[in-house]
C-alpha cells in the first residue's frame, strides 16, 4: 500500500495548482503516506509566502501533503531522508508480500480436498421404456424410440415386469455381442428400478359418446335410418366388402362408413368400417338368423339386444402382417327383409412397436363400446322395395 500511495501522491501533486508557493520551499516537501504517518506536526505555506505556517495538511482530492518542521534542512540531508524513507517502505512491502504468500500457500496445502458427493452419479442416467424378456435376456426399448438395450447389472426379479413400461436408472455400457444378432447390441447396466407404470385404458373419443351433433342418414328404398359422428366419412367401394348372409346372392349395400382411428386415439386401433347390408332373397326369420363361413368363428352366435330390437351376433377375426381384424356381424329380420350390420375393426400388434407396452390394447368390450352408440341410432321403417319373389 505504501508503494501505491507514494507515486499516486506525486502524480496528483503535479496537477494541483498552488498560488504563491515558493519553488524553493517545494524542495522541502515530503510526501507522507496516510497509512503510516499522521498529519500532526505538518504545516502548509500561506498564500503570502511569508514562511508562517498553519496546521492544515489536506488538499483537494483527499491527498495529504505536509511540510515537515525541519524543511530548512540542507539539500543533502533532505535527499538522504527521502532515500531512507523510500527503502523503508519498499522493505516493509516486500516482507508483507512474502508473509502473505507463505500463509496462502500453506492454507492451500493444508486444506482438505473437496469431495463431490454426486461424483459417482454423474454417469448415471434414467431411461423410460418397455421391458421385454427374451429367452434368458432382458431387452429394453426406450421412449422415444431409439436403439434398444440389452440389460446387465441388477436384473434379478425383472421378469415380473416383462411387457410393462418402466423407468430404470443405470449407466450406458459397451455394445455386446448376443446370440442371434450379427452386430453388437448396446448394453445398459441397471442400478435400480425407479418406477413401474400401469398401462392406461383405451379412451373412446367423445365424438362417439356425445350423439347430439351426429349426422342423420335415411334410406327410403331399404327403410333404414341411422346417425353417425361427423368424423365417419362415407366409405369407398372396396373388393373386400362382403356380407355374411347364409347366401351371398342378392346382398346389397345400404350404407357404408369409415371408422376413424381417432375413435380410440390412445389405443392400437388403425380404423375400420361400419356397413349395413340387406338381402332380399333371404325371406324368413330362420334363414336370416344364419351366417355364412367368412373366417373362423371364435364363439357361437348369441343374442344381442339394443333397445327394442333383437339381433343375433356372430364374431369372427383374422390376422395378417402384424394386424388383427375383428369382425362383428349382427342380423335382424324387419318388414320382410333380412338386414346385416357389420363392423370391421383393424388393430395393429402394439408389441411390435418399439415402445408398444404403453399402448392400450383394445378388448372385446372396448370394441362393443364403440359399436353400441352406433347401434342405438339405427332404426327401421317400411321400405319401398319388396323381398324377391313377392
Amino acid at each position: 500500500m505504501e508503494a501505491f500511495f507514494v507515486p499516486i501522491t506525486v502524480v496528483r501533486l503535479c496537477f494541483i495548482r498552488f498560488e504563491h508557493i515558493d519553488c524553493e520551499a517545494l524542495q522541502g516537501l515530503v510526501l507522507l503516506s496516510p497509512v503510516t504517518h499522521g498529519v500532526s506536526g505538518c504545516i502548509r505555506l500561506d498564500k503570502a509566502g511569508t514562511g508562517e505556517f498553519d496546521d492544515t495538511a489536506v488538499l483537494r482530492n483527499g491527498i495529504l501533503i505536509a511540510l515537515c518542521h525541519g524543511w530548512r534542512q540542507t539539500m543533502h540531508e533532505r535527499f538522504v531522508h527521502g532515500f531512507i524513507h523510500f527503502w523503508q517502505v519498499t522493505l516493509s512491502l516486500g516482507i508483507c508480500f512474502f508473509a502473505c504468500t507463505n500463509i496462502v500457500g500453506q492454507a492451500s496445502q493444508n486444506s482438505p480436498a473437496i469431495i463431490d458427493p454426486a461424483a459417482d452419479l454423474r454417469n448415471k442416467v434414467q431411461v423410460r421404456g418397455c421391458l421385454a424378456h427374451v429367452l434368458d435376456e432382458y431387452h429394453f426399448a426406450p421412449e422415444p424410440p431409439a436403439a434398444w438395450f440389452v440389460l446387465t447389472g441388477r436384473t434379478a426379479g425383472l421378469e415380473k415386469y416383462a411387457g410393462r413400461e418402466m423407468t430404470l436408472e443405470g449407466t450406458i455400457g459397451e455394445a455386446i455381442q448376443i446370440e442371434g444378432y450379427f452386430e453388437p447390441i448396446p448394453s445398459f447396466e441397471v442400478n435400480r428400478v425407479v418406477e413401474v407404470f400401469e398401462k392406461p385404458d383405451p379412451e373412446l373419443s367423445a365424438s362417439f359418446t356425445n350423439t347430439a351433433g351426429w349426422q342423420v342418414e335415411r334410406n327410403r328404398k331399404f327403410g333404414v335410418k341411422m346417425a353417425h359422428p361427423e368424423s365417419m366419412a362415407a366409405a369407398k367401394p372396396r373388393p373386400s366388402l362382403r356380407s355374411n348372409f347364409v347366401t351371398e346372392e342378392g346382398a346389397e349395400v345400404v350404407n357404408s362408413f369409415e371408422i376413424p382411428r381417432e375413435a380410440y386415439s390412445n389405443a392400437n386401433l388403425l380404423g375400420g368400417f361400419f356397413t349395413i347390408f340387406v338381402n332380399r332373397q333371404v325371406r324368413n326369420h330362420e334363414s336370416c338368423m344364419q351366417f355364412g363361413q367368412l373366417g373362423p368363428r371364435e364363439e357361437p352366435p348369441s343374442a344381442y339386444e339394443v333397445g327394442k330390437l333383437n339381433y343375433l351376433k356372430a364374431v369372427g377375426g383374422s390376422a395378417a402382417m402384424g394386424t388383427w381384424y375383428s369382425d362383428y356381424y349382427f342380423h335382424i329380420f324387419q318388414s320382410g327383409l333380412c338386414y346385416e350390420l357389420t363392423f370391421e375393426l383393424v388393430e395393429y400388434n402394439a408389441q411390435n412397436a418399439d415402445a408398444g407396452c404403453n399402448i392400450p390394447l383394445l378388448s372385446r368390450q372396448d370394441d362393443l363400446n364403440l359399436v353400441k352408440p352406433l347401434f342405438a341410432n339405427v332404426s327401421f321403417f317400411r321400405p319401398t322395395v319388396r323381398p324377391v319373389g313377392k
